[in-house]
């Protein structure tokens, strides 16, 4: 059991690495910082990657971030994720967040699945989706 949770606990402190700040770093970050990496377009991205199973997550947090993952994998595809794990963790846009545990770890990147998945119920394009997480709307959003 303690190997187990000594295990977990090394496991997280990987993922929340130096590379990947915390929430509030990421808010404190300058206006004028390079937008991480994402696809310009659905052709681009193509193939999409495959996203972890939300069924092996107990937590519904993390559930239902994973879920919206495999529902619009494109339009996630197509933004850029404010934790930086395109520098960090080699991540070419918001979906590669959803290809691991990474969004389990990290609250950026559920912040701004969320607010990807409410506009893109509203209708709103994945370039206007990005232009609203590039403006830092994500920070608003509750989990």
């Amino acid at each position: 059991m303690r190997l187990l949770l000594l295990i977990a606990a090394i496991v997280t402190l990987v993922s929340c690495s130096t590379d990947n700040p915390t929430v509030a770093q990421a808010e404190k970050g300058a206006d004028d910082a390079p937008v991480p990496a994402f696809y310009q377009s659905e052709r681009e991205a193509q193939p999409l990657p495959m996203t972890m199973s939300a069924k092996l997550f107990s937590d519904p947090r993390f559930a239902r971030v994973y879920e919206i993952a495999e529902r619009i994998p494109a339009i996630l595809a197509q933004q850029p994720c404010y934790c930086y794990c395109d520098r960090g963790h080699g991540h070419r846009s918001l979906l590669d967040c959803q290809r691991d545990n990474h969004s389990a770890t990290c609250a950026v990147c559920r912040k701004e699945v969320l607010l990807a998945d409410r506009m893109s119920r509203m209708g709103l394009t994945a370039k206007e989706i990005r232009a609203a997480i590039v403006r830092g709307d994500w920070k608003g959003v509750a989990e």
